[in-house]
């Protein structure tokens, strides 16, 4: 267990920086700006083997916020207190939407 957590820290610190040094400000004058500087798709691409390594991520796609917005999806198997801590709100710019989605299993097993 305990390595797990050190895992999970140690993800997410690297996420962090990983999506920090991305980020350049942005046209709209922002200092700062957590401003998308690559398309959604090589981003969740990019980060997909970073994200599944993370106890409890089952699964990194594209998806939609409630206002149409392209965001980044990550599936869980269930919300921990170590796994909230570890997920990133944006990637590169990009939101991030957590999804509850349980155990993904191929059909037929």
């Amino acid at each position: 267990m305990r390595d797990r957590v050190i895992r999970a820290v140690t993800t997410a610190a690297m996420l962090t920086c990983l999506t920090g040094a991305a980020c350049r400000p942005g046209a709209d004058g922002k200092n700062g700006a957590d401003v998308p500087q690559r398309d959604i798709q090589t981003v969740q691409e990019a980060n997909i083997p970073t994200l599944m390594v993370l106890d409890g991520v089952v699964g990194v796609a594209i998806g939609e916020l409630d206002d149409h917005t392209p965001c980044i999806v990550i599936y869980v198997s269930e919300m921990t207190d170590t796994l909230r801590s570890a997920l990133p709100k944006t990637l590169e710019g990009h939101p991030v939407r957590v999804e509850v989605s349980g155990e993904i299993r191929p059909l037929g097993r």
